[in-house]
């Protein structure tokens, strides 16, 4: 519990069962191994799956090298999606993917006013544009992240080790070196004693 609720840039799940198998489905183990498996695909409060467009553009930037952390809560209000880097955020939200009333319009309208006059800056990403072309719909954050200084983790996009092998690596050669220092002492006989004296 507390490793998990006190992470604040990584999170390495080492577990020895299967969480879809060895699990139920309302377990907070299952969701831990699940979420540390693809955080890409984050689930809302309450348990309930996040938005189709949340997810997908999520993932996009994810796949492209920025933190990003859904469902971002700010006082009563909540992002959709916050992008961080180099100390900075950019909040992103997603537009279009459910239809909404002109109070839930005027509402959304207003909430975003007040984020902003408390220093958050927003890009909106509208369902019906993403689906249609996604990528043209990206260029504007993508481009708004890079006025803003926000890089993907590992630098410029393309650059160091996205997958993560080289750390995967290192981690795995540490963990053989500690386990080969936990193997049992052999246990000496008074004959290999006097032998060795």
């Amino acid at each position: 519990n507390v490793a998990a609720s006190r992470a604040r840039d990584q999170l390495w799940v080492v577990h020895s069962v299967n969480p879809e198998t060895d699990l139920k489905p309302g377990d907070l183990r299952r969701r831990l191994i699940v979420h540390a498996a693809n955080p890409a695909l984050p689930e809302r409060e309450g348990g309930g799956a996040s938005s189709g467009l949340v997810s997908a553009v999520g993932a996009r930037l994810v796949a492209a090298g920025y933190k990003v952390i859904p469902a971002y809560p700010v006082g009563a209000y909540q992002i959709d999606l916050v992008v961080l880097g180099g100390g900075k955020r950019l909040a992103v939200e997603c537009d279009g993917d459910r239809y909404e009333s002109a109070a839930g319009l005027t509402a959304d309208a207003e909430r975003q006013a007040i984020l902003e006059r408390l220093g958050w800056r927003f890009v909106r990403v509208r369902g019906s544009q993403f689906y249609r072309d996604a990528e043209a719909a990206l260029s504007a954050l993508f481009a708004r992240l890079n006025e803003a200084g926000i890089t993907p983790e590992g630098g410029a996009a393309g650059e160091g080790d996205p997958s993560g092998a080289a750390l995967l690596g290192r981690i795995t050669a540490r963990a053989a070196e500690i386990r080969s220092k936990w193997v049992a002492p052999a246990v000496v006989t008074a004959a290999d004693a006097d032998a060795e004296e």
